[in-house]
């Protein structure tokens, strides 16, 4: 018997039943959480390797982005297929080899390694967006850019607003970006 006739009886063989109760019990791909903060540094994202010029770290990190989110589509596309098709989505030699002919076995590790895979891309991409976050100069809905000239003092009260809006600017910047990932995503 040759080795893909073994991997078809295993599959033949297999409880279909089991397969579907125990890829059932896992999210679908969109609803898969980004590892916990921390959990991937920084240098994942090779950000020592960009330019210190905003315009080419900004460009370098959208392409970053970009490859990143197609990883992710990819990742998500085949997490998705095996929760729906089971086992036919599970080559012959990762059953064979890599399983022992194990199919419920070869199912859950290989749900696992697809959202691990998921779980790492998100959280390569909350990285990139956080630097891409720190060259953000848009203005988002509910804050208004001026040009005035002031006296001293009234410059020193101005600044210290400016101060104390930062944190809520970069929360709102961070939010505009990701509510366009979102429905850039969902759209395609």
């Amino acid at each position: 018997m040759t080795f893909d006739e073994q991997a078809c009886l295993v599959r033949e063989q297999a409880d279909k039943a089991a397969i579907a109760q125990l890829l059932a019990q896992y999210p679908w791909g969109k609803d898969v959480d980004p590892r916990p903060a921390g959990s991937v540094s920084d240098s994942n994202a090779d950000l020592e390797r960009l330019s210190s010029d905003p315009a080419k770290r900004r460009k370098k990190l959208k392409a970053q982005i970009a490859s990143y989110e197609k990883m992710l589509a990819r990742s998500i596309a085949k997490h998705d297929d095996l929760k729906r098709k089971g086992l036919e989505e599970v080559g012959n030699y990762d059953l064979m080899v890599c399983y022992s002919g194990r199919p419920i076995d070869a199912c859950r590790h290989t749900m696992e390694l697809h959202e691990a895979h998921i779980s790492y891309d998100l959280s390569v991409l909350e990285i990139l967006d956080r630097e891409l976050g720190k060259l953000d100069t848009s203005i988002p809905d509910g804050f208004k850019e001026i040009d005035v000239v002031l006296t001293a003092l009234e410059a020193y009260q101005v600044r210290k607003w400016a101060e104390a809006a930062a944190p809520r600017l970069a929360h709102a910047r961070a939010k505009a970006r990701l509510n366009a990932r979102v429905k850039q995503r969902d759209s395609a």
